[in-house]
């Protein structure tokens, strides 16, 4: 099921290539699957589409960690916790620090 989202997504991306939402929801199915590299590379486009998204800022954090590179996660926690105050409700540092070992996406 999470692969014909998945595809709906890529004609989304299609049909709008500057739909940040479609770039946010691919990110996120992929990373569901695991799909770590793909997903960075949509929450990326996602975030040049809009910069001020926290929720993608969230999930590109989460990413990253995945990925093990946690110096820039850390400088996107630091961005994102300066730029906007009330997202530091939203980023649970403990689901980050275990993430290196295996992706958790909360929402």
């Amino acid at each position: 099921m999470k692969y014909l989202f998945i595809l709906f997504y890529f004609r989304c991306i299609e049909l709008d290539p500057y739909d940040s939402i479609a770039h946010f929801h691919l990110a996120q199915n992929l990373a569901f699957l695991n799909e770590t590299r793909d997903a960075l590379k949509s929450i990326e486009r996602c975030l040049l589409l809009s910069p001020d998204d926290k929720y993608a800022l969230h999930l590109y954090t989460l990413l990253l960690t995945a990925q093990k590179q946690m110096p820039e996660a850390y400088a996107q926690i630091y961005r994102a916790t300066n730029d906007y105050p009330d997202i530091r409700f939203q980023f649970n540092f403990y689901s980050l620090i275990k993430s290196s070992s295996s992706l958790l996406v909360y929402y």
